[in-house]
């Protein structure tokens, strides 16, 4: 459910400890916008077997971007890729944190 690298630990739960619905994204790579100044509304996909997902980005702080899902979503985990779609283009995207 969770890696805490500065302790090399990671953490094991549940399928339901695994479920979330916001998170932060940094390393962030924009290919139809410049950069992100309010909230806008999105689909995002967390890995390449999963259907993307209706969520809200927002600029956070130091250039990291929150991600709240509008429905909880399975085991978006720390490392992977967070891709931002509008409709079928792809806007942009980042790490999970």
């Amino acid at each position: 459910v969770s890696i805490d690298r500065k302790t090399n630990t990671i953490v094991a739960g549940s399928k339901e400890d695994a479920v979330k619905k916001i998170f932060i994204v940094s390393n962030l790579n924009w290919s139809a916008i410049d950069s992100l100044t309010a909230p806008v509304k999105v689909h995002v996909k967390v890995r390449s077997t999963m259907k993307e997902a209706p969520a809200t980005i927002s600029p956070a702080p130091d250039g990291k971007v929150s991600v709240e899902f509008d429905e909880p979503q399975w085991a978006p985990a720390p490392g992977q890729s967070a891709v931002f779609y509008d409709n079928d283009v792809v806007i942009g995207g980042g790490i999970i944190e």
